[in-house]
């Protein structure tokens, strides 16, 4: 009886051992594999709120464009709304160069508005600081002002 026993403890203790050796590395490899998620997830957020930035930038362009074609009704509209997104994606932005660039644009809301409503192509001169204030914020090359030496 007490052999049977023994036999059974040591049965016991290999069938653990074994799990033991199985489980071990792949609990390693699992954690491994979550921080890589989890640090692919944080690349992922940020790369979106870089596209995200780009679009508004590009609208921007189109908003100055139209007030360089002098269509200032067209342009208001538009600028609007873009400012509203600008303004809904600063909120949901984390702190950071985006996010900065983005409220920096915000704060030339209510002068592109006003330029807008009145007709004035010095308005075209804001949206291109604003322009400027997104690409520095995406990391963009800037270039030096004109009759700068390098």
């Amino acid at each position: 009886m007490r052999t049977r026993v023994i036999w059974v403890l040591a049965a016991a203790v290999g069938v653990g051992a074994a799990y033991l050796a199985g489980y071990w590395p792949e609990r390693g490899q699992r954690i491994a594999a979550e921080g890589q998620v989890e640090a692919l997830e944080t690349k992922l957020t940020l790369a979106e709120a870089h596209v995200r930035t780009g679009a508004l930038l590009g609208r921007v362009l189109t908003v100055r464009e139209l007030v360089m074609r002098q269509d200032y009704g067209q342009a208001l509209e538009r600028s609007s709304a873009l400012f509203d997104d600008i303004r809904r994606e600063t909120t949901a932005m984390p702190d950071g160069q985006l996010r900065d660039g983005l409220t920096g644009a915000l704060t030339k809301r209510d002068s592109v508005t006003a330029g807008l409503a009145q007709g004035e192509p010095g308005t075209a001169a804001i949206l291109h600081d604003i322009e400027l204030e997104l690409r520095s914020a995406l990391g963009y090359e800037m270039l030096p002002p004109t009759g700068a030496t390098p």
